[in-house]
This record gives structure tokens, sequence and C-alpha cells, in this order.
């Protein structure tokens, strides 16, 4: 039985709403909830849920380094359960070039997985491509970029194996988006 804590917020057009379509049961730690995970405060807060769960979904970028922050506080409280953090194909360096920083926070996030991975806590990092979210205009870009759903389709279908995918990339290609991502 799986008990889901996801950041991001199912009310807002992108991941969250569409892991609260698939695990209507999730709970969701965002500031529209009342939880700022920028704030000390906040960080107390997830500490205090996160003990309750046997699988996080990391997905929302809420500023710098909280993502990690988060994997770690997790991984301190528990000692058995699933991660699964989302990551950006901007953490490639074919794609970096145009958010820096971004890069190398994903990369970061990416390597911690895989340092903490193990036995009994497993960590799937996913390296998501664009998609549609509330955050980004992406409400004319046609069929190039991803549905959050897909996104959430495959979280549900790595729970339901029984071995590791300790990490995943899954994003469209196409003309626009290589030139979105400034790749021609």
């Amino acid at each position: 039985m799986f008990n889901l804590l996801c950041t991001g917020s199912p009310n807002d057009e992108g991941i969250a709403k569409s892991i609260k379509k698939v695990f209507p049961n999730c709970k969701f730690l965002s500031r529209r909830n009342g939880v700022d995970l920028n704030t000390f405060v906040g960080l107390q807060e997830f500490e205090k849920n996160i003990k309750n769960y046997n699988v996080f979904i990391n997905n929302a970028h809420i500023g710098r380094g909280v993502q990690e922050i988060l994997l770690k506080s997790t991984i301190s409280q528990w000692s058995k359960g699933h991660i699964f953090n989302v990551g950006s194909i901007s953490e490639l360096p074919i794609f970096g070039k145009n958010d820096f920083d971004n890069f190398v926070e994903k990369q970061n996030l990416r390597n911690l997985g895989f340092l903490y991975n193990n036995e009994k806590i497993k960590i799937t990092h996913l390296m998501v491509g664009a998609f549609k979210s509330t955050a980004k205009n992406t409400e004319n870009e046609g069929n190039d970029f991803m549905h959050p759903d897909e996104i959430a389709n495959i979280i549900s279908m790595i729970l339901k194996f029984d071995f590791e995918v300790p990490i995943i990339g899954i994003h469209k290609s196409s003309d626009r988006l290589r030139k979105w991502y400034n790749f021609e």
C-alpha cells in the first residue's frame, strides 16, 4: 500500500494536478495549501509530515537547493520508502546552457539520488522534458510539450515494478523544442 506525499499544488495545471488524478489520496504540500517550503516553518512542517508516508514525489522547483534539502530530510526520517525526484532534461550539458543554475541544481539532485539509493530507500530520478504547466506559457505550443499525465502515469508504472529504476529520461523531441533549448 502506497501512502504518497507530493510537493506542488494539485489546483494548478502541472505534474501535481496529474498526480492527484492518478493517486487521489496523495497529500500535497505547497504555498497554495499553506506550507511554504522556502521557509524554516515550512521545512519543519515537511519533516513532521514525511514520517507518515512511504512514497515522496519531490516535484516542485521551490527555491534554490530546496529539493535537495527535502531529499536529505526524507532520507533521514525514513527506514524504507520510494522517492521520486522530478528533475529536468536541462540537467544534461547539451540543454543546460539556457539556465546554468537549474542545470547544476538538477544534476546535484540526480547525483544525490545515486548516492543515497539503497535496498531500503529507492530513489528514482525523472529527467522530464518540457511539459504543460500553469507556471509556463505553453498554451499555444501544440503537441511539442508533454502532458503531465504522462509523467504521473510513469510514476504509477514504476511503483508497480519489483525492480529499481534509478533514472529515467522522458521528453518529446521536436524542431520547436530544439530551438527552445537552443539545440540546433
